[in-house]
């Protein structure tokens, strides 16, 4: 059976440039470990350039597809494509649904290893447990603690934004059970529900019903942003069986200076702008419960300042309520 890793990457700068040029003895040795096994693996790419990349980046990226395999799946997209269209592109894929039983793993590029047989046999893991289960969905969370800005508050408030976002969904429906000690514990406690893992069913008897309200909720909103993952995350536990596990990672990397308010300034506007849309689409009513719901408040200043929870939670209202 062919299963389909779709790295993700978004190029702007040489770091970014670099993160993926030294993946590429990744992708080949990914194929390698796979050989012989009961799942053949195949490793492609969705890259995302900004339109401002220097031209001598560009012609480095250029040359550099010449050594993925021939067979692999590659998109490269401009920046204003969006990154929800991305993620859209390989999720939903129709490419893949022609193939039987195919599996599509959609796997942030900088954050997740798949040279080695530990890491390529976890997220194997996750795979054979969406077949066992016969699941829809499948999420691979993250080993290491989590760190979702250069800030410390920063961070805190982001992850405050994706917890609230999990709550929307059936309760504990992302938990994993026996995780790590040193893994983030108000996602140990609640679960995560956008990693940069994530796994679609193509064979699932409720894809094509996914694959449909997608579409619907790409009418109704905008779906070029996160509000694609998030939508994704709290939908599919409706429609069918998710699965959850735990894969290596590493500490999202950051690149580049910014004050806490500049960096703030940027995610005040994500969370805003992400959650408005999520507002226009069926899952309207779930996220706003959990918002409203003050256990939901209390449960999360069990690892959060309640001043920094509460924040964001209004937040997320006022861009509801204003619609």
């Amino acid at each position: 059976m062919i299963r389909q890793i779709i790295l993700k990457h978004y190029i702007d700068r040489r770091e970014n440039l670099d993160a993926y040029l030294n993946k590429i003895p990744e992708i080949r040795k990914a194929r390698e470990l796979s050989q012989g096994g009961k799942n053949e693996v195949r490793v492609g790419l969705k890259l995302t350039v900004d339109e401002g990349l220097p031209e001598e980046l560009s012609e480095e990226l250029r040359a550099s597809l010449h050594k993925i395999p021939r067979d692999s799946f590659v998109i490269v997209n401009p920046h204003r494509t969006g990154g929800g269209n991305g993620f859209k592109q390989i999720m939903f894929n129709q490419a893949f649904s022609d193939k039987p039983a195919n599996l599509v793993y959609m796997v942030g590029l900088d954050q997740f290893p798949i040279d080695t047989e530990e890491a390529l046999g976890l997220l194997n893991e996750l795979g054979d447990k969406v077949e066992r289960d016969n699941a829809l969905y499948a999420l691979g969370s993250r080993d290491v603690p989590v760190v979702l800005g250069m800030h410390l508050i920063n961070s805190r408030r982001r992850i405050i934004h994706e917890l609230f976002n999990t709550l929307a969904a059936p309760e504990g429906a992302y938990r994993v059970p026996n995780p790590p000690a040193n893994v983030t514990p108000a996602y140990a406690a609640i679960g995560e529900c956008t990693t940069g893992v994530s796994i679609m069913n193509h064979a699932h008897r409720s894809y094509p019903e996914m694959l449909k309200q997608m579409a619907i909720a790409t009418q109704n909103a905008n779906m070029t942003g996160n509000a694609a993952d998030y939508y994704l995350a709290i939908r599919a536990p409706q429609l069918a069986r998710i699965v959850t596990g735990y894969v290596r990672s590493i500490e999202n990397p950051f690149h580049g200076k910014q004050s806490q308010e500049q960096e703030w300034l940027g995610s005040r506007k994500m969370i805003v702008t992400q959650t408005a849309e999520l507002g226009k689409t069926d899952v309207r009513d779930m996220l706003y419960q959990a918002l409203i719901n003050p256990s939901n408040t209390a449960r999360l200043s069990e690892f959060y300042p309640k001043q920094e929870v509460v924040e964001v939670k209004d937040l997320m209202l006022e861009a509801m309520v204003g619609l």
